[in-house]
């Protein structure tokens, strides 16, 4: 497990850059980044608390530019402040309540949110 201020770069896939950014520090335009142990694919995820198509269409800009770094890419918005369209990318993925309560109940994090508020 790294610590706060530790460097990413021996936690890095290999074949890809790793970010300049440290574990407990930031990376500009995205609140969390992920990696699939088994593949290897590495996305990041942006949380909204609302958002508009205006924002969404700003991060996909933002994930265009990282296409050399995130394999995927998931906005998670709640609510939806009118209609939101993803792309065609099937690399996009756009989670409104349905599909962030949906997660919640199946991976049996309930208990652990409940704690926290």
């Amino acid at each position: 497990m790294r610590g706060r201020g530790e460097s990413l770069e021996a936690f890095c896939h290999p074949k890809k850059k790793c970010p300049d950014a440290y574990l407990g520090g930031a990376t500009e335009g995205i609140d969390i980044e992920v990696e699939n142990p088994s593949t290897g694919e590495i996305a990041f995820v942006q949380i909204k608390s609302s958002a508009t198509q205006s924002i969404l269409n700003d991060y996909l800009s933002k994930f265009n530019e990282r296409k050399s770094r995130y394999d995927r890419m998931i906005f998670a918005v709640h609510p939806r402040e009118g209609s939101l369209s993803p792309p065609q990318d099937k690399r996009v993925q756009v989670w409104g309540c349905d599909r962030i309560a949906e997660l919640i109940v199946r991976l049996g994090l309930g208990d652990w949110i409940t704690k926290r508020l």
